[in-house]
């Protein structure tokens, strides 16, 4: 399959199935535009895969890349800040958070 039907048939935000399948390559979202009909090799298709299924299932972007950017700095992130980060995304207010982790 080509970069550009890959990204269409993901079922996700396009910029979302764009920096999923941009990582699994190892390339920039850039590289994706100018190579959309650039065959994609068995085993990054499998892992592209494997990525946007955990996504659809409620699985956050963060979480499986490994890392937020945040304007200009990369965070590295881990599962604990994903929680917190979907704790509070979903409606937690700060004290409950604080009176759950005590």
């Amino acid at each position: 399959m080509i970069v550009r039907d890959l990204i269409a048939s993901a079922h996700l935000h396009r910029g979302e199935a764009e920096t999923l399948l941009a990582t699994v390559l190892g390339v920039d979202r850039a590289w994706l535009f100018a190579h959309g009909d650039e065959l994609v090799a068995k085993a990054a298709l499998d892992r592209f895969n494997e990525l946007t299924h955990a996504r659809r299932a409620g699985e956050p972007l963060a979480y499986l890349l490994g890392y937020c950017d945040f304007w200009t700095v990369r965070l590295q992130v881990n599962q604990l800040p994903c929680v917190v980060m979907h704790a509070l995304w979903n409606g937690v207010t700060f004290l409950n958070l604080v009176l759950l982790g005590s």
